[in-house]
This record gives C-alpha cells, sequence and structure tokens, in this order.
C-alpha cells in the first residue's frame, strides 16, 4: 500500500471504509476475505503484534489499526485509539 494515503477531510466513519477499500485494492478483495476470515477464526491477538505484522506484508499506520478494530472490536479497548487525524 501506498504509505502517503491521506483520510483528512473525511468523517471517521467515511476514513475507516476508505481504509478498508484501500487494504482490499492492494491485497485482492479474494486474498482479504480468506485473511479475514482465518483471522476471525482465531483469538484475537494484540493490536501492536498484528500492526506489526500487517507492516511486513505493506499496510501501515491507520489502515492496519481500521482492520484490527474491524477484526476484533472489543479486544483492546483499554489500550489507546488511533485517529485517523493527527492530534485529533
Amino acid at each position: 500500500m501506498h504509505y502517503d494515503i491521506d483520510y483528512s477531510g473525511l468523517s471517521e466513519k467515511q476514513a475507516k471504509a476508505k481504509a478498508l477499500r484501500d487494504i482490499k485494492e492492494y491485497l485482492g478483495t479474494r486474498r482479504f476475505n480468506k485473511i479475514e476470515a482465518d483471522l476471525k477464526a482465531s483469538a484475537p491477538i494484540k493490536r501492536a503484534s498484528f500492526v506489526f505484522m500487517l507492516g511486513f506484508a505493506g499496510i501501515q499506520g491507520f489502515p492496519a489499526h481500521v482492520w484490527y478494530e474491524r477484526l476484533w472490536p472489543q479486544a483492546d479497548m483499554h489500550m489507546f485509539h488511533w485517529t485517523h487525524r493527527e492530534g485529533a
């Protein structure tokens, strides 16, 4: 994925939807769906570990955090909340 994707100017809901579309376009819908199904079937992992591993696949920053929240929305509510805007 290109690392300069700008999600500013979008609502949080729009930014999250665009981030997921960007991941699907990058991986391909079939591969994305397969990976997501496999991950959903597993126990939640720590956000930091998930984001770290996605970095090796070229998915970083806001999109990685959005995908994590989609997979395991209640997994780490005690951890920081990632925002699509710096300083927000």
